[in-house]
């Protein structure tokens, strides 16, 4: 089983971004562009990371930004198996 589709909405640099994956991938950026971000997100909502999105972890694109109003965080998942991978139930 592996992750095919990640959904991630106001994560830190990612406001909105829909990403199809493969068996295998390779994340490829500069500097600064949300990387560490992406694979932090899906952390999260595989509840591997300790603790829950602090305040920092809104998406915030204005100066004077509150997370108690903004848009909430969500990370949605979808998950593919090959037919190998299948219960048989036999």
């Amino acid at each position: 089983m592996h992750i095919s589709k990640v959904e991630i909405y106001n994560f830190r640099s990612h406001k909105s971004i829909i990403v199809e994956l493969s068996t295998t991938n390779i994340l490829v950026g500069q500097n600064n562009s949300g990387k560490t971000a992406f694979l932090e997100a899906i952390s999260y909502a595989l509840n591997t990371k300790n603790g829950t999105p602090s305040e920092d972890d809104f998406y915030a694109n204005k100066e004077n930004f509150n997370p108690k109003t903004s848009y909430p965080i969500k990370v949605i998942l979808e998950f593919r198996e090959s037919k190998d991978e299948r219960f048989s139930g036999t």
